[in-house]
Parts: C-alpha cells; structure tokens; sequence
C-alpha cells in the first residue's frame, strides 16, 4: 500500500466531491484532515473549505470560517466573499448577502452574485431596485 498523502491542490476537489455527496460527520472529518496535514490557512483549501460549509447548507459554520480568515479584508479575497455572498442567496438570506457585498474590499466585485441571488430567490430584473447607496456605488466604479 502507497502512503499518498494530500495536498493543496487535491484538496479543494476533495472538498466540492464532500460537499455534493456528504453531509454531516464525513464534512467534518474532512475538515479536521485539512487542519492535521496544515493546509487550513492555505487561500485556496481555505475558500474550499467555506464553500463545502455553504454547498451542505451549514452558513453558520461558513460564516465562523469568514471571520476567522486571516485574508478576508484582503482584494485577493474576493472569492471568498462571492462563496458567501451566494451561500447567503442560496439559503434565501438576501439582506445578509446585501451586508457582505457592501462590506466587499473591491468595488467591482460580487454583482454578478447579488443579482444572481435576487433573480434566483423570485426578484426579478425589474424589480430589483437598488438602494442610492448601490447606485452611488455602481456609478462610482472607475477604470
């Protein structure tokens, strides 16, 4: 028998296989495996990680993930923040999806997210209305 050890770039297609399949103590196993072999701060396995937590609907433990993130107020971030920005839609919690896209650190970021989120949770195009703050924001994105 080979002792074929993880990595980090196994490790986030263990985490989406997880996530589609699994549900409960195999989540958690895997992710106590990620901490074990010290791949828990690395970017990608880390956005994996909060991804499988959104996938098997466990937000609270997605958003406990977030705010541990040593990278979150970071621009390169800004996958981890549409991961929770969809997680939050997905489970139809458009008002706290709305809190991270204007807590977003890059501000041409996430709309593709949050309108996706409003469209899928039965608001459509038209009748999404946007606060002046979005507008303010949407007509302040620069080159």
């Amino acid at each position: 028998m080979s002792s074929v050890r993880p990595d980090r770039l196994n490790y986030p297609f263990v985490l989406k296989s997880v996530a589609k399949f699994c549900f409960g103590h195999p989540v958690r196993a895997v992710h106590c495996s990620v901490v074990k072999y010290g791949f828990d701060f690395n970017t990608f396995v880390w956005v994996s990680l909060v991804d499988m937590y959104v996938k098997v609907e466990e937000l609270g433990l997605a958003l406990k993930m977030f705010d541990e993130s040593p990278e979150r107020n970071m621009c390169e971030s800004i996958l981890l923040w549409n991961v929770l920005i969809n997680g939050c839609c997905k489970v139809g919690d458009l008002g706290k999806a709305v809190e991270f896209f204007e807590g977003i650190p890059e501000r041409n970021s996430g709309w593709n997210s949050l309108i996706n989120g409003f469209i899928g949770n039965g608001i459509g195009r038209e009748r999404v209305s946007f606060s002046s703050k979005f507008q303010r924001r949407m007509w302040s994105l620069g080159p």
